[in-house]
C-alpha cells in the first residue's frame, strides 16, 4: 500500500511539474506578445521539449474544440452535488413555513403573486421567478409555494458547493471516496447553517437567490481556472454578476472577483477587460445619472466616462491591437441581457398592482426605486462617495440619522468582526477556521492555479462577510445583527469551500507521515456537519409555524367590513396587506381558515405617508384617481376586482405639504425644528389624523403601530392584536374594556407559548411584543399605571430584550420612584444584548437615578443647614431633575430666589437650566425678574421675546423684541437674523417698518 502511495504521489509530482512548465510558458508568450515591437509569430520550448503555440495557451480554438469548460466536473462530481441537493432540498421543503411568514414576506409574496413591485430596489428578478415558480404548482396555498421557491434556490446553492468541493479535492490530489465524503460534509454543512437553513424555509427568497447566483458566479470563476483557455468565460461571469444585479444591489460587494481572476490567470489581458468593463460601468452611470436629474450625479458620470474613453484610446495606442474585441461586444450584450429584468418594475407598475412601491411605472419613481433613496445610504451617495470623490465631485452632506452611537467606526467594525466569528463558531464549531490556518505552512507548495483559486475563495468570503458592516458600519447588537444574518450564508459558502481545500491539502501532503490522517480529519468533518444540524434545526425550521399566519388572520378576521387598517411595523403593514390581496384570494380549499375573505379592507402604511409616491401609490387605488376602465392584460391580472369599491378620502401632495407647514409652525424650538427635518414620523402621525378625521364617518379606523401617534390615544380601544381609533374621543377607559383586554393577552400568550417552534423564533417574538407594547402606551397615557405595568410585563415576557418597551417600563418605574427596579431591569435586558447601545445609555441613566434618590435626602439635610451654599443647591436641584421630581425642583428654586431676588448670576443659572429642561414657563418667569433687575440689558429682552413667541404670545414678544433692539442695536439685529424662531415675524408691517428704521439708524 505505501508503494502504491509513493508511485500515486510521483505521478502527482509529474503531473504538477508539467502543467506549471506549460502555465510558465503560457506566461512567458503573453509578456512577448505584450511588446509593441514583437511581430515574429512566437513559440515556447517547454521544459520537456514540447513546443506550444500562442493559439494552444491563450485562444480557444484549437484546445476548445477537445476541451470543455465542464471538463473539470465528472460525473461523479455530478452525482454527489445531486445527492447532496437532494438531501438540502428534503431538508428544506419539509420544514418550510406552511404560510407568510413575518417580516417582509407579505409584501413580496403579493409583489409576486400580483405582479407587483416590492420595496426598493424592486428586486425584479427574484420577483419574475417566484411568481412564475408559483404558477408551476397547481395545489397549495399560494405563500406556501413561494417558500418553496426559496428552498429551490437555496439547495441549487448547495448542489454547487458540492460540485465544487469534490472537484477541487480531486484536483488537489485527493482521492475519489474521501473527495466524495468531503464534499458531502462541506455541502450539507452550509445547508444547515442558520444563515442558509433559515432563509431557505421562508418566503423571502432575494437571499436564496442572491447565494445561488453568487455561487454560480465563483462556479464559472473556478471553471476558468481550471480551463485557461476558455476564451469567453468573462463574458458568462459578467452575465451572472449582471443578473445578480437584477436580485439585490448586495453583488456590488462580489465585483471584484472577475477581474481578480483576470489579474492572476491573465495578467496581460487584464487592462483590456478592465476598460471594457470600465466603459460598460461608466455608460450605466450615465443612464442613471440621467435618471436621477441631479446636477452632480450628471457631473459624476460624465467626467468618469470622458476619463474612460481616454484611459481606452491611450491603451489603443500602446496596444496598438485588441485581442479579446469579440468579447468585449459580448459583454454589452451579457449586461443588458443581466439587467433587462429591471424592464419589467416600469411595465409592472402600469398596471395598478396592489404592490406598486416607488410608482415605478414614472420616471423618477423608477429612480427613487433602483437608488433606494427611501433608506440611508441610497446607490447614488455609495457612487458619489467613490467614483464621484475620485473625479472630484464629493456627495453633499446630508443629515445622519438620528441614534445612540457612541462607538468609532473601526470599533463598530471590530466589534461585528467579533460577533460574526463568535456565531459562526457557536454555528459550524471553530473546525473549519483551524483547517484554513493550519493550511498557510503548506500553500506555497500548491500550483500556481490551486493559489488562484484559494486566493479567489478568501477575497470572496472577505467581500461576501464584512464589505457591508466595513462601508455603512451600523453597529453589532441584536437588530443590527438581525438584518445583517440572512446575508451570512453566502461568507459561510466561501469559508466552508476554504475549509475543504485545506482538508484536502493537509490530507494530501500529511498522509505519509501520518496514515491516519485522513480518518481524523474527515471524522472531524463528519461530526461537524452533525453538529450543525443540531444547532440549526430549532433555530432554523419554520415547520408549523403559524405565526404570521395567526398574526395577520387574528388581527384581521373580526373587522367590521371597510374597515381601514393602519400598518406600523413590517409584519403591521405586510402580513396585512398578504392577508388581504393574497389569502382572500385564494381558493377555500387552500386556506387554513375558508371562510377568511377581506378584501373589503382597506390596508395603508403609517410611516409612508409623506412618501410622494407612496401617497401615488394608494391614491391610485382607495380614490376616485383609480382608473375606471382596464384593458385585457389588467383584467387577465384582475385589477378590476382587486380594491375595495367605495373611495376613501385622501390627501394631494400639495395637502401634505400645508400639513408640513402647519406643523412647523407648531414646533418652532429649533432642536424641535432640526428633528422634524430629519424624522418624518410627526408628519406621518399628522397625516394619518387628517386621513382619519375626513373618513371617520363612513369607516371604522385600526392601528398597528411602529411609532406612537399620541393624538390617537384619547379615541383608542384596545382590540385584540391592535387597538380601534374611536369616532370620537373618550374621557376614560371603562374597567370592562381594560378586562377584556387583559383576558385576551393573557389568553393569547399561553396559546403561542403552547404552540411548538415559539421559544425559537425570535421573530415571532419580537413581533408579538411589540403590539403588547402598543397597548401599553395606550394605558401610560392615560395615566393608568397598573394596567400599563402589566402590558409591559406581558410584553417584556414575550421578549425580553426589547429596547423600546424596556425604556417605556423604566420611565413608568421611575415614576413611581422604584429606581432599584428599574435599575435590575435594564441589567437583565443587557444580559440578552449586551452590545445595544440603547440599552447601554438606559444603564448609565437608572444608574444616575438611582444614586440621586439615594443622595438627595442626604443632600437636603444639608442644605437646610447651609442655605447659602450654592455648589450644594446646584447639586441638590440636579439630583431632583434626574430622579423626575420637578415639583421638587421648582419649590428649592423658588425659595433660593426669594433669598437672593437681585442675584442675576443666580436668576441667568436657573434660566438656563429650566430652557435645557424645556420648561418654557419658567424661564420666562424668571427672566421677568432678571428684567427688573438688568433693565439695561437687551439679551434678557432678547432672551423673553424669544420665550413669548414660543408660547404664541406674538404681540409681547414683538414688544420685547424692539425694546431689546432698541439696547442692543447692531449686535441685538445681527443676532435677530441669526435665529431662525424670529423668521415668522419677518412678514409682519409694523415689525418690517420697525427694522427698517433700524436699519437705516
Amino acid at each position: 500500500m505505501e508503494l502504491l502511495l509513493r508511485r500515486l504521489l510521483k505521478i502527482l509530482h509529474f503531473l504538477f511539474i508539467k502543467l506549471h512548465a506549460r502555465v510558465d510558458a503560457a506566461e512567458q508568450y503573453l509578456l512577448l506578445k505584450s511588446q509593441p515591437n514583437t511581430r515574429a509569430k512566437a513559440t515556447v520550448k517547454t521544459p520537456q521539449g514540447s513546443r506550444i503555440t500562442p493559439h494552444d495557451l491563450i485562444s480557444p480554438r484549437k484546445e476548445s474544440t477537445t476541451l470543455s469548460p465542464l471538463h473539470a466536473f465528472s460525473r461523479t462530481d455530478l452525482y454527489i452535488a445531486l445527492f447532496s441537493m437532494g438531501v438540502a432540498l428534503v431538508t428544506f421543503w419539509s420544514t418550510v413555513m406552511p404560510n407568510v411568514g413575518l417580516g417582509d414576506d407579505g409584501e413580496m409574496a403579493i409583489a409576486a403573486l400580483h405582479c407587483g413591485v416590492p420595496h426598493p430596489s424592486g428586486y425584479p428578478l427574484w420577483t419574475i421567478s417566484a411568481g412564475l415558480f408559483s404558477k408551476l404548482i397547481p395545489f397549495g396555498n399560494a405563500s406556501w409555494k413561494l417558500n418553496l421557491f426559496s428552498g429551490l434556490c437555496a439547495s441549487l446553492a448547495v448542489g454547487l458547493v458540492a460540485l465544487l468541493s469534490r472537484s477541487s479535492s480531486r484536483w488537489l490530489g485527493l482521492n475519489k471516496n474521501a473527495a466524495s465524503f468531503l464534499a458531502l460534509t462541506t455541502s450539507l454543512t452550509f445547508a444547515w447553517s442558520v444563515p442558509v437553513w433559515s432563509q431557505a424555509t421562508i418566503g423571502k427568497g432575494t437571499y436564496s437567490l442572491h447565494v445561488l447566483l453568487m455561487l454560480m458566479l465563483a462556479t464559472l470563476c473556478y471553471l476558468w481556472i481550471r480551463t485557461p483557455a476558455w476564451r469567453n468565460a468573462f463574458v458568462w461571469i459578467v452575465f451572472s454578476f449582471s443578473l445578480g444585479m437584477s436580485n439585490h444591489h448586495m453583488t456590488l460587494a462580489m465585483a471584484a472577483l472577475p477581474l481578480l481572476v483576470i489579474l492572476l490567470l491573465h495578467r496581460p489581458l487584464f487592462w483590456e477587460y478592465t476598460i471594457y468593463s470600465l466603459l460598460i460601468g461608466s455608460a450605466l452611470y450615465l443612464g442613471f445619472a440621467y435618471l436621477s436629474s441631479t446636477p452632480e450625479v450628471m457631473k459624476s458620470a460624465l467626467r468618469f466616462f470622458y476619463t474612460t474613453a481616454t484611459a481606452f484610446l491611450l491603451l489603443l495606442c500602446s496596444k496598438k491591437k485588441f485581442t479579446e474585441w469579440r468579447q468585449g461586444f459580448l459583454l454589452v450584450i451579457v449586461v443588458i441581457l443581466g439587467l433587462l429584468p429591471y424592464l419589467y418594475m416600469p411595465l409592472a407598475s402600469s398596471t395598478n398592482p396592489p404592490m406598486n412601491w416607488s410608482y415605478t411605472s414614472t420616471r423618477e419613481g423608477f429612480f427613487y426605486a433602483i437608488n433606494r433613496s427611501q433608506y440611508w445610504g441610497t446607490l447614488a451617495n455609495h457612487l458619489q462617495a467613490t467614483i464621484g470623490k475620485a473625479m472630484g465631485i464629493p456627495p453633499a452632506q446630508k443629515p445622519q440619522e438620528a441614534r445612540i452611537q457612541t462607538e468609532s467606526k473601526l470599533q463598530l467594525f471590530i466589534g461585528f468582526f467579533q460577533r460574526f466569528w463568535m456565531v459562526l463558531f457557536k454555528n459550524i464549531s471553530p473546525l473549519p477556521l483551524l483547517l484554513i490556518a493550519a493550511l498557510i505552512f503548506f500553500l506555497a507548495r500548491q500550483v500556481r492555479e490551486q493559489q488562484i483559486w484559494f486566493t479567489l475563495l478568501v477575497i470572496g468570503f472577505l467581500l461576501a462577510s464584512f464589505f457591508e458592516p466595513i462601508m455603512a458600519p451600523s453597529g453589532y447588537d441584536n437588530p443590527v445583527w438581525d438584518m445583517q444574518k440572512p446575508w451570512q450564508g453566502l461568507g459561510y459558502g466561501f469559508l466552508l469551500l476554504l475549509a475543504s481545500y485545506s482538508t484536502s491539502v493537509l490530507i494530501v501532503v500529511l498522509r505519509l507521515k501520518i496514515r491516519s490522517i485522513s480518518s481524523i480529519l474527515l471524522f472531524l468533518c463528519g461530526i461537524v456537519t452533525i453538529y450543525t444540524f443540531f444547532i440549526g434545526l430549532p433555530r432554523s425550521s419554520q415547520k408549523n409555524h403559524w405565526f404570521g399566519w395567526m398574526f395577520g388572520h387574528d388581527m384581521l378576521a373580526n373587522l367590521p367590513p371597510n374597515s381601514v387598517v393602519f400598518g406600523g411595523t413590517d409584519p403591521g403593514r405586510f402580513i396585512p396587506t398578504y392577508m388581504i390581496f393574497g389569502e382572500s384570494f385564494q381558493d377555500p380549499c387552500c386556506k387554513r381558515d375558508p371562510t377568511f375573505d377581506r378584501r373589503d379592507l382597506y390596508i395603508i402604511t403609517q410611516n409612508a405617508l409623506a412618501d410622494v409616491y407612496y401617497n401615488q401609490y394608494i391614491r391610485s387605488q382607495y380614490t376616485d384617481e383609480r382608473p375606471s376602465t382596464f384593458h385585457w392584460i389588467e383584467r387577465f391580472l384582475g385589477r378590476d376586482q382587486t380594491y375595495p369599491k367605495e373611495n376613501l378620502i385622501l390627501p394631494h401632495y400639495q395637502e401634505i405639504t400645508t400639513i408640513y407647514q402647519k406643523l412647523v409652525q407648531q414646533v418652532q424650538d429649533n432642536s424641535q425644528l432640526a428633528n422634524l427635518q430629519i424624522n418624518s414620523s410627526p408628519l406621518n402621525t399628522a397625516i394619518a389624523e387628517w386621513i382619519f378625521l375626513r373618513n371617520r364617518d363612513h369607516h371604522h379606523f385600526f392601528v398597528e403601530e411602529s411609532f406612537p401617534m399620541p393624538w390617537s390615544y384619547p379615541y383608542a380601544i384596545p382590540h385584540g392584536l391592535c387597538y380601534e381609533i374611536n369616532h370620537d374621543p373618550l374621557p376614560e377607559l371603562s374597567d370592562d374594556i381594560v378586562a377584556k383586554d387583559r383576558e385576551f393577552w393573557t389568553h393569547y400568550i399561553n396559546c403561542l407559548r403552547n404552540m411548538k417552534g415559539f421559544e425559537h423564533d425570535e421573530v415571532a417574538q419580537h413581533s408579538f411584543a411589540k403590539l403588547r407594547n402598543t397597548t401599553g402606551n395606550i394605558y401610560a397615557f392615560r395615566h393608568m399605571i397598573r394596567d400599563a405595568e402589566f402590558a409591559y410585563k406581558q410584553a417584556l415576557d414575550l421578549w425580553p430584550g426589547n429596547c423600546e418597551t424596556v425604556e417605556n417600563m423604566i420611565n413608568l418605574l421611575s415614576q413611581q420612584e422604584r429606581f432599584q427596579e428599574a435599575d435590575a431591569l435594564v441589567t437583565s435586558s443587557l444580559l440578552i444584548d449586551p452590545n445595544s447601545p440603547a440599552l447601554k445609555k438606559m444603564k448609565e441613566m437608572t444608574e444616575i437615578r438611582l444614586k440621586s434618590s439615594k443622595e438627595a435626602p442626604l443632600l437636603e439635610q444639608r442644605f437646610d443647614a447651609e442655605p447659602k451654599n450654592r455648589p450644594l443647591f446646584i447639586k441638590l436641584v440636579q439630583d431632583y431633575i434626574n430622579i423626575g421630581n420637578h415639583t421638587k425642583v421648582d419649590q428649592l428654586i423658588s425659595n433660593v430666589i426669594i433669598e437672593s431676588p437681585q442675584d442675576p448670576k443666580l436668576l441667568r443659572d436657573m434660566i438656563n437650566l429650566y430652557v435645557m429642561q424645556k420648561n418654557i414657563p419658567q424661564a420666562l418667569a424668571i427672566a421677568d425678574l432678571l428684567s427688573k433687575v438688568q433693565p439695561d440689558q437687551w439679551d434678557v429682552l432678547f432672551a423673553k421675546a424669544k420665550y413669548l413667541l414660543i408660547l404664541k404670545k406674538k404681540d409681547e414678544a414683538i414688544f420685547n423684541l424692539q425694546q431689546a433692539i432698541k439696547l442692543g442695536g447692531q449686535v441685538a439685529l445681527q443676532q435677530f437674523f441669526h435665529e431662525p424662531i424670529f423668521q415668522q415675524l419677518t412678514n409682519e408691517p409694523a415689525f418690517q417698518q420697525f427694522l427698517r428704521t433700524q436699519q437705516k439708524s
